[in-house]
C-alpha cells in the first residue's frame, strides 16, 4: 500500500456525543481492507499504523468478503 499520510487523518469522520463510538469514512475503510488482502501483509500491523483495533479491521475484512 502506498504510504498515504492523510489516510489516518481521513479515517475518522466523527464520533458519538459520549465519545465512545467513532464513525469511519467508507472509502478509507475500503482502502484499508484492500491493503490487507494483499499477500504477506499483516492485518495487525496495518491496524496499529492507523490507530485501529485489529479485531475491528478483521471485521471489516469479513464484511467485505461477504458482499463480494
Amino acid at each position: 500500500m502506498p504510504e498515504d499520510s492523510t489516510l489516518k487523518e481521513r479515517l475518522v469522520t466523527g464520533s458519538e456525543r459520549d465519545g465512545r463510538r467513532r464513525r469511519f469514512d467508507p472509502q478509507v475503510k475500503r482502502e484499508l481492507v484492500h491493503a490487507c488482502l494483499r499477500p504477506g501483509v499483516s492485518v495487525a500491523r496495518i491496524a496499529l499504523e492507523h490507530g485501529l483495533n485489529a479485531k475491528l479491521l478483521r471485521g471489516w475484512i469479513s464484511l467485505a468478503s461477504k458482499t463480494l
